[in-house]
């Protein structure tokens, strides 16, 4: 029959043939997710513009020296020296 060595070296090679063949699936698998996710994602956002008409109200950044006044009586307490 065969001998235990050249059974072994065939079983060592079935078995990386498996893993192999296993860890290229799985790999082409995630690919495949990977393109089809990122095209998806592509259709959302073009499918979500058809939606927007930007007539909202336009955006006014913080500014801290609009919220009070500088003739207010705040400015002038602050500004003068203490009494």
């Amino acid at each position: 029959g065969i001998n235990a060595e050249y059974m072994g070296g065939i079983l060592v090679f079935a078995g990386w043939s498996v893993w192999f063949a296993v860890t290229c699936g799985v790999l082409g698998i995630m690919e495949s997710l990977s393109a089809f996710l990122h095209a998806l994602r592509l259709h959302w956002v073009e499918f979500q513009n058809k939606f927007y008409y930007g007539d909202g109200i336009q955006f006014i950044p913080y500014d801290t020296n609009t919220l009070v006044p500088k003739e207010s009586e705040f400015h002038r307490q602050i500004s003068s020296p203490a009494s």
